[in-house]
């Protein structure tokens, strides 16, 4: 009569053999530690005596067959290191005998599911992809010595019902998004050894009352959303070894004895407002004061859009003033020094023999630019001087155009002013030539400076970009006397 059955740690492959369901007495088997795969025959679970199951560490890529509620003596129930897929069968809970179960490192999926058995001891649920919140049945594993659910995808926060769990020795919920306060929710798990909470978004106080649980030996709070001080009993509780506080926003000074003697520094970092030792500084009157009278969280709520809105009303009365200022600026330098007419120069006029001598006959390789109206060359005149000669288009005006281009001339020998181009002088010749002679700038125009790719543009920072318009606006303004010029053009080019 065979009732135990170990065929542990070899290299079998394949499916579970059906032969197995034939031993209608087995009460323990042991599978795990294999290469199995595939589908658990129906007829396996005809074993009623069956006891004691471990399929841990094989290939098993399917779901978890709701037929193991029919083994209803089972006790230990090990399918952990598999692939195991889909959600928890809704009955496995309710096998009354049932006292370990380990479905952990699979690829399981959707919420935990309710009707947990207060004979649970040991559960383990971890490294799966679990959703949702803890459930409220939780509460129910007053049996409990072990719960492992790290490293899924469960939120919301810890249930009170886990009070209820009085003799936990090990608790990890560790990487999930548990978030909310801590509270009172420890407080009666007196034999409680680890808590490792780590990896969540747990806010609020660490809770003081921890420190009274006299087997406390190992707490891990790291990477969470932790305030406040570390309490100070702490460092008087004997059993505690293992203290990780890291990467939350706690202050204050750490305390000095206990598990905090030699604690290593990581078990700390992260944390801006902690003092006191060596890698965190000394902890000053004002750093302290800081921390035992800083601001509430709700304050800094209220707070933080305070000061933004204050902020950003400062900086648009900043940009008024600047304005007002500019606007003022301006209408003084309009008063002043925009158009000198008093002083202007009379224009020096060209012979065509002088254009044409400076430009190498118009040479195709001395254009800088050219448009419909006009083509603009580079030429040197007698005296060395390097100019810009712009030869208008005739075929684009009319006979007539010639007093129009005088009246041009003289108007812009009564300008200067600093954001325009300095005309020098003028060619006219009737129904030949006509072109002016302008001052050459020997770093190109702005057009070039936007669109040409060679070009360095690193210097030119919002503040200069913004110079350059204002100067443009300002030329504009002065050349108003020349659109009436324009206007005549146009219409003497449509009339053409």
């Amino acid at each position: 009569m065979l009732i135990s059955l170990r065929l542990h740690t070899n290299r079998f492959t394949g499916q579970i053999p059906l032969e197995l369901s034939r031993l209608s007495l087995l009460q323990a088997l042991t599978l795990n530690d294999n290469a199995m795969e595939g589908e658990i025959p129906h007829e396996f679970f005809q074993l009623k005596q069956l006891n004691i199951l471990k399929l841990q560490n094989n290939q098993f890529r399917v779901p978890i067959s709701e037929s193991f509620s029919e083994l209803k003596l089972l006790s230990t129930l090990i399918l952990s290191g598999n692939n195991f897929q889909g959600s928890i069968p809704r009955h496995i809970f309710e096998l009354s005998p049932l006292l370990s179960l380990d479905i952990s490192n699979n690829n399981l999926t959707g919420p935990i599911i309710v009707g947990m058995k207060s004979s649970l001891m040991y559960l383990n649920l971890s490294h799966n992809s679990f959703t949702e919140t803890i459930p409220e049945d939780i509460g129910k594993l007053e049996k409990a010595e072990v719960i492992d659910i790290s490293t899924n995808d469960l939120s919301g926060t810890i249930p009170e019902t886990i009070k209820n769990c009085r003799n936990l020795l090990v608790l990890d919920m560790s990487n999930n998004k548990l978030s909310g306060p801590l509270g009172e929710i420890f407080s009666d798990m007196e034999y409680l050894t680890n808590l490792n909470l780590s990896q969540n978004q747990i806010k609020g106080k660490i809770p003081a009352n921890l420190a009274n649980l006299k087997h406390l030996s190992a707490v891990n709070l790291s990477w969470n959303d932790l305030e406040g001080e570390i309490p100070q009993n702490f460092s008087v509780l004997s059993s505690l070894k293992h203290l990780n506080l890291s990467h939350n926003q706690l202050e204050g000074p750490v305390p000095q004895s206990g598990v905090f003697k030699n604690m290593p520094e990581s078990n700390l970092a992260g944390n801006k407002g902690l003092c006191g030792t060596k890698s965190l500084g000394l902890c000053t009157k004002r750093s302290h004061g800081q921390s035992r009278h800083s601001l509430s969280r709700k304050t800094r709520l209220i707070m933080i859009p305070l000061v933004c809105i204050s902020a950003l009303l400062l900086f648009l009365i900043a940009i008024m003033s600047y304005k007002h200022y500019q606007n003022k600026r301006k209408l003084k330098e309009h008063e002043t020094c925009n158009v000198d007419y008093t002083a202007a120069l009379v224009l020096q006029r060209f012979e065509t023999k002088d254009i044409e001598t400076a430009t190498e006959f118009f040479s195709e390789h001395n254009i800088i630019g050219s448009s419909n109206l006009s083509t603009v060359y580079k030429g040197r005149l007698e005296d060395g001087q390097i100019v810009a000669i712009k030869k208008l288009n005739l075929q684009q005006f009319a006979a007539e155009s010639d007093k129009y281009f005088n009246r041009e001339a003289k108007i812009l020998s009564q300008l200067r002013h600093r954001n325009l181009v300095k005309v020098i002088g003028y060619a006219w010749e009737s129904r030949k030539l006509k072109a002016l002679d302008l001052e050459y700038m020997e770093q190109g125009n702005l057009e070039k400076i936007i669109h040409d790719p060679s070009v360095d543009r690193s210097t030119w920072i919002l503040s200069k970009r913004i110079d350059v318009c204002i100067s443009i606006a300002e030329a504009m303004f002065v050349i108003l006397p020349l659109c009436q010029f324009l206007l005549h053009v146009k219409v003497l080019i449509c009339l053409h």
